[in-house]
């Protein structure tokens, strides 16, 4: 009897909900947003337990009736009283209400497929400049659009002091600046005729890793070619820094199609200790550049 009773118990036990509520939050963090907010009907228990999850992971394809991110944000404005953490964003239209105060909690941000509204008359454009607790921010296939029918060229500002991983990936800006004193992680992939990086200031960075999207031979000619050289030097100039660097199939393409420059051109990677190149066959002339200005005296270089 007494053990028929006790496992009538154990049926009607909720082991699930018994769980401390820093625990189902975090469970609820590893599942999509919409997924997490359907708990809500399982009790009255589970009623507003995703709303204290610390991760928000949306899909503008989630929701058919939502194009952009202010009717998001309407939507959710509990967000402005919570801890909120983490905000992953893919296909959303992100208008100024973006930049508000309500997400100055925020260590991670990841958009993908985005449109970044940068206003009218913004030429310096800070998108992530409320966001001071960032330490983790990527970028991939994101654009900058206004509304104006001027073609001036709009540069793109990421400051970030406590900023320590960056990744943009074909994010499409006229120009982008980066400070970010404390970054340790720094990958950049873009397309070769696309070189936009003007000014960085990374003291700390200890791993860059840099690539571009593979070109056809000869691709590059006249003075399109000299205007790319100049910028490409500028941008190993900016990583300096970097303890770690690989390179991609297409970046040593292009230095390739600069035949016997880069025997004079004095290497800036002072700290250099591991060089990582990803292609079949590689210059001697381009691995001399990268490992003749280092301070180390047997840097590791690594052929993938």
């Amino acid at each position: 009897m007494n053990g028929s009773k006790e496992t009538g118990k154990e049926r009607r036990c909720d082991r699930l909900s018994d769980l401390p509520a820093p625990v189902i939050h975090h469970i609820l963090s590893f599942l999509d947003t919409k997924l997490a907010v359907q708990t809500s009907v399982l009790s009255r228990l589970w009623r507003f337990a995703w709303k204290h999850v610390p991760v928000l992971n949306f899909q503008q394809s989630y929701f058919q009736i939502y194009s952009s991110f202010h009717r998001f944000s309407d939507l959710f404005g509990w967000i402005s009283s919570c801890n909120l953490k983490t905000l992953k964003l893919r296909g959303f239209y992100l208008d100024i209400g973006f930049r508000s105060p309500r997400f100055r909690m925020l260590t991670t941000l990841k958009l993908v497929t985005c449109l970044v509204a940068c206003g009218d008359e913004e030429v310096v454009f800070e998108p992530f400049s409320n966001f001071p607790c960032l330490k983790h921010l990527v970028v991939a296939d994101c654009l900058c659009c206004d509304d104006s029918d001027t073609n001036t060229q709009r540069r793109i500002k990421i400051h970030g002091l406590e900023l320590l991983s960056l990744k943009l990936e074909c994010a499409v800006f006229d120009k982008i600046d980066i400070y970010a004193p404390k970054l340790e992680l720094f990958s950049f992939l873009d397309y070769v005729a696309c070189i936009r990086l003007s000014d960085l200031s990374l003291p700390s960075l200890d791993y860059a890793d840099i690539g571009f999207h593979k070109v056809k031979q000869g691709f590059v000619h006249g003075e399109k070619k000299e205007l790319i050289m100049l910028r490409l030097i500028s941008m190993f100039q900016c990583l300096q820094n970097a303890k770690s660097l690989k390179l991609n199939g297409g970046i040593l393409q292009l230095m390739s199609e600069f035949h016997g420059v880069w025997e004079d051109q004095p290497s800036p990677f002072t700290r250099l200790k591991s060089l990582i190149l990803d292609f079949e066959s590689v210059r001697y002339e381009h691995v001399d550049y990268f490992l003749k200005g280092s301070s180390s005296t047997s840097p590791n270089v690594e052929f993938i």
